[in-house]
C-alpha cells in the first residue's frame, strides 16, 4: 500500500493532465485500444500496482540515490559544499570551547578588585560600606555568569548539531544532506562504544524487542513512502516540463495549463524530499537508541562477558567487530569465549528434610531453639 498509493495517483494525474496534449492521432489509437471507460480504469490499476511493485524493488536504489552513493556522487561540488559546512559549524565550536576554556567569572575586573570580592565572599559580617562594595562587584560577576551560560548554551547547541547533521570525520561526508543524516547514525555506534555498524547490525536486531523492532520498520516504511512520493514528484515535473514544451509548438493554448503543473509538481518535490529528511533524523535516533539500549543483550548472545566501564566495552567491541570484518588467516582476532554462565550447567539442590522435635518439661521450653535433626535425601 505504502508503494500502490504513489503509484496510482500518479498515473492518474498523468491520464488527466496529459490527455489533452496529446495528439489526435496517439489519442485515436488510445481510444481505439481502450474505449471502454472500465477499460481504462483497469489499465490505472494494473500499471498503478506494476509502477508499485517496481518502486518496491528500486526503493533501496533511490534511497542510496538520495544520500549521494549513486549517481550524484559524480558531482563533486554537492560533497564539496558539504564539506564546507562542516568545516564552518567545526571551527565555530571550537573557536567557543576556546573561549570557554579561558574563561573566568571575574575577568572584568582588576586584581585589586578581583582580590576584594574574593575577600567579601566568605566574609559573614560586612559593614554597610562592604556590603554596597561586594553587590557592585558581584553584578560585574554575574553579567559574566550570563556569558557564561550562553556560550555553554551555544556549544551545546552546536555540538548536537554536528553530531545530528554530520558524521563525526570529515572522509565520511556524502553529497546530500540526507546521506550525511544517516552516515552520522551509522557512524554513532563507533564513535560512542567501538561498534562497526554495518556487520553488527543484523546480528543486533535479533535481540530487539518485537515492539520495538516494529517501530523501527514503521519508521523505515514511512521514509520510504516519502522517498517514492518524491521520486514520482520529479518524475512528473520532468514529464510536465516535457510536454510543456510540446504544447508550446503544437497546442499553444495548453501551455499556462502546465507551466502551473510544472510549478506545482516542482514545489511538491521539494515538499517531499524535505519530508523526507525530517523523517529520516528520526529514524536515525532510533537506530542509535538501538545500540543503547540492547547493545548488552547482544554480548550476552555472543558469550562475552559484561564489561566494568566504556574503555573496556570499547576494547570489547572493536575486538568483536574485527572478528566479523577480517577473514585474513596472516592476522587472525583471538575472540574468546569469557561469558559461559548461559551454557554452565547449574547443579541440583538437595532435598533436606526437617523434623522438630520439643523435649517436654520446663527446661525444655526455656531453652533459646529447639533442637532440629537434619536428615540427608537421598
Amino acid at each position: 500500500m505504502d508503494n500502490v498509493l504513489p503509484s496510482l495517483s500518479f498515473v492518474l494525474l498523468v491520464i488527466m493532465l496529459f490527455q489533452p496534449a496529446v495528439s489526435p492521432t496517439v489519442e485515436f489509437n488510445i481510444n481505439h485500444l481502450l474505449d471502454a471507460a472500465s477499460e481504462r480504469f483497469w489499465f490505472a490499476v494494473v500499471f498503478s500496482v506494476l509502477l508499485g511493485f517496481t518502486l518496491s524493488s528500486l526503493n533501496t536504489f533511490f534511497i542510496k540515490t538520495f544520500e549521494g552513493y549513486i549517481l550524484l556522487h559524480r558531482l563533486p561540488s554537492l560533497r564539496r559544499a558539504q564539506i564546507k559546512r562542516f568545516r564552518y559549524l567545526r571551527r565555530k565550536h571550537q573557536r567557543i570551547e576556546k573561549s570557554i576554556n579561558r574563561f573566568d567569572e571575574a575577568a572584568n575586573l582588576t586584581s585589586d578588585e578581583k582580590q576584594k570580592w574574593l575577600s567579601l565572599l566568605y566574609k559573614e559580617d560586612r559593614t554597610p560600606e562592604e556590603q554596597q562594595e561586594y553587590e557592585r562587584l558581584s553584578k560585574m560577576v554575574e553579567r559574566k555568569q550570563q556569558k557564561l551560560e550562553m556560550l555553554l548554551d551555544q556549544e551545546y547547541r552546536l555540538a548536537s548539531h554536528l553530531d545530528s547533521y554530520f558524521p563525526h570525520h570529515e572522509g565520511y561526508i556524502l553529497p546530500t544532506r540526507f546521506g550525511n543524516i544517516l552516515r552520522a547514525a551509522e557512524t554513532y555506534p563507533s564513535t560512542r562504544y567501538g561498534i562497526d555498524a554495518v556487520p553488527v547490525w543484523p546480528r543486533l536486531i535479533y535481540v530487539i524487542p518485537l515492539k520495538y523492532y516494529e517501530m523501527i520498520e514503521h519508521s523505515w516504511n514511512q521514509l520510504s513512502f516519502l522517498v517514492n512520493c518524491a521520486v514520482l514528484s520529479g518524475l512528473f515535473t520532468l514529464l510536465s516540463l516535457i510536454i510543456l514544451g510540446w504544447t508550446r509548438l503544437i497546442k499553444p493554448d495548453l501551455t499556462q495549463n502546465y507551466l502551473i503543473a510544472f510549478g506545482v509538481s516542482l514545489t511538491a518535490t521539494f515538499i517531499f524530499y524535505r519530508a523526507a529528511q525530517l523523517l529520516v533524523m528520526t529514524y536515525g535516533n532510533m537506530i542509535r537508541s538501538a545500540y543503547d539500549l540492547f547493545r548488552s543483550q547482544l554480548l550476552v548472545q555472543l558469550n562475552q562477558k559484561l564489561p566494568d566501564d566504556l574503555d573496556e566495552e570499547r576494547d570489547t567491541w572493536t575486538t568483536i567487530s574485527d572478528f566479523f570484518n577480517r577473514v585474513s588467516p596472516v592476522r587472525p582476532v583471538n575472540f574468546i569465549y569469557d561469558y559461559r554462565e548461559l551454557t554452565k550447567k547449574q547443579p541440583e539442590p538437595r532435598e533436606i528434610k526437617f523434623t522438630l522435635q520439643r523435649a517436654p518439661g520446663r527446661a525444655a521450653r526455656k531453652s533459646k531453639a529447639a533442637r532440629i535433626s537434619h536428615h540427608r535425601g537421598d
